[in-house]
């Protein structure tokens, strides 16, 4: 299990060696890199930033999904998302320049519009490599803003997210839907 931003403090009954959260009390861009090392290392390929000497984690055991496409990013079986009231997913927001990364996996951000300014997210080429996308969306606060995601040409992070050859789903709620035509 990985999380696409740091911005989770839920940790499910699951054993230990297939948690794989961000280390928070590390700066955001050595947050970045130590998870982008341990994808690399579950993925088994190279990360795209330099990284530390030393080993940040002992390694898990034996790889959980693959990798594909030139850059080589990681292709997750599924990748479950929120939506947020201004459109962001994961920890990409609207208009940030995270959105045009196209070579890292995990990415730090410094000045998240929304508590804690300080974070770490996966980029859309990760989230668009996935076998498969769900967002799941709930409440009346979604309703004014998911109207303008499943527009045609928006750019919103959320509405970036496409799977390149996976699957993307919505489990959205009554409420969330009411504005939607």
């Amino acid at each position: 299990m990985f999380w696409p931003s740091n911005i989770c403090s839920i940790t499910p009954p699951s054993p230990p060696g297939q948690i794989h959260a961000p280390d928070t009390s590390l700066s955001p861009t050595q947050t970045a890199a130590a998870y982008e090392t341990i994808l690399a290392q579950i993925f088994m390929v190279p990360p795209a930033i330099p990284q530390p000497e030393e080993p940040l984690f002992q390694p898990f055991d034996r790889p959980t999904a693959q990798v594909s496409g030139p850059v080589q990013f990681p292709q997750f079986d599924l990748i479950l998302l929120g939506l947020g009231e201004d459109g962001h997913t994961a920890s990409l927001f609207p208009g940030h320049p995270l959105l045009q990364e196209t070579e890292r996996w995990v990415a730090p951000i410094f000045d998240s519009p929304k508590p804690p300014p300080q974070r770490i997210t996966l980029t859309l080429p990760v989230l668009n490599n996935a076998h498969h996308v769900a967002f799941i969306t709930a409440g009346a606060g979604k309703a004014d803003i998911l109207p303008q995601v499943f527009a045609a040409g928006s750019t919103l992070p959320a509405h970036l997210v496409q799977p390149t050859s996976g699957h993307l789903d919505w489990f959205v709620d009554e409420a969330a839907t009411a504005k939607l035509k």
